[in-house]
């Protein structure tokens, strides 16, 4: 969620321009899919679990016409709420407070299966190999 703010932050410091948000935000939604067919129970999974059921939750993310699509509006807003709480808890070392996070937000919906299950045609990851002569 960091990097999603941070590319905000990179924006307004002029690092960027400002219709790369446009670019960034679709990146990001199609990034949670990608880590949340690994599973809830891996890092980056669990993780994209929290920050998409938080997101849609609290209207950031909707679902149009059977997709999922950034509200503009009030996006950049929501994650930085989610930074913010996610980060309170780690400074504070608040296992209670991760614990209710990840009860709240860490599970898969019917929604989440339904949208994963939908891209099963599509492979998860490239299976690549090297070799060294």
């Amino acid at each position: 969620i960091l990097s999603m703010y941070n590319h905000k932050y990179l924006i307004d410091l002029g690092v960027y321009p400002a219709d790369y948000l446009k670019k960034a935000t679709s990146t990001y939604l199609a990034g949670l899919f990608r880590s949340m067919r690994f599973g809830k129970e891996e890092a980056h999974g669990g993780a994209n679990y929290i920050q998409f059921n938080f997101l849609r939750s609290s209207g950031a993310i909707e679902l149009k016409d059977g997709k999922f699509k950034i509200n503009d509006a009030i996006f950049m807003d929501k994650v930085a709420e989610l930074a913010r709480m996610v980060l309170t808890v780690e400074a504070e070392g608040d296992y209670a407070g991760a614990k209710a996070i990840i009860a709240k937000y860490g599970q898969e919906t019917p929604e989440i299966a339904e949208a994963i299950a939908k891209l099963s045609k599509i492979p998860r990851d490239l299976d690549t190999k090297y070799t060294i002569k």
